[in-house]
């Protein structure tokens, strides 16, 4: 996967911006401190809105998208190392390859719209449509830890998009979240 990874310092985001990321921060760790892994993510999706409603949530260098690409921006990283929150900043008609994730995922669309796209495996490797839906500013998603969680995320419309990501675990000491990566079946 492609997709260039910037990372800001907390420190110079506006105040509001960095009272809901320390708000979010404590839910989510309590979250992942006291729930069964099974329920995290769906659990993060319901405080997630919240996040994805504060105007002043990101700097300006983290809502840049390189052209015909998108970029991964860590805007914190737990310092117990459970779980990363990325601004991912998609330009115009750039997608994913269709991929799959080793652990946890929830993700929200901060500003546009994006398409996503899930998907089954059919034989090792090839995969084929099952769902197709495009999601709005506000709106959230989760993926569990286990099978299924193949999908692919586009931004199809003319404009910039941007969506915020919780990952399990440190993507600084576990990389972007990526297991494999799929082909449509033909």
């Amino acid at each position: 996967m492609d997709g260039s990874i910037r990372r800001g310092p907390l420190d110079e985001r506006p105040m509001s911006g960095k009272r809901a990321l320390g708000i979010f921060n404590e839910a989510v760790s309590t979250i992942n401190g006291t729930t069964p892994i099974v329920d995290v993510p769906r659990k993060i999706a319901g405080f997630l809105p919240i996040l994805l409603s504060e105007p002043d949530l990101l700097m300006e260098e983290e809502t840049l998208a390189p052209e015909n690409a998108y970029s991964r921006n860590t805007i914190f990283e737990c310092p117990k190392a459970k779980f990363s929150i990325l601004a991912m900043v998609w330009s115009s008609q750039c997608e994913t390859p269709i991929h799959d994730h080793p652990r946890w995922c929830t993700m929200g669309i901060y500003e546009g719209k994006i398409q996503e796209e899930e998907f089954c495996q059919k034989v090792a490797g090839e995969v084929e449509l099952i769902s197709q839906r495009t999601r709005r500013e506000g709106e959230v998603s989760f993926l569990p830890s286990k099978s299924p969680n193949i999908h692919r995320i586009s931004n199809v419309s003319a404009k910039k998009a941007i969506t915020i990501h919780i990952y399990g675990g440190s993507t600084t000491k576990l990389g972007p979240n990526v297991g494999s990566i799929y082909r449509l079946s033909t």
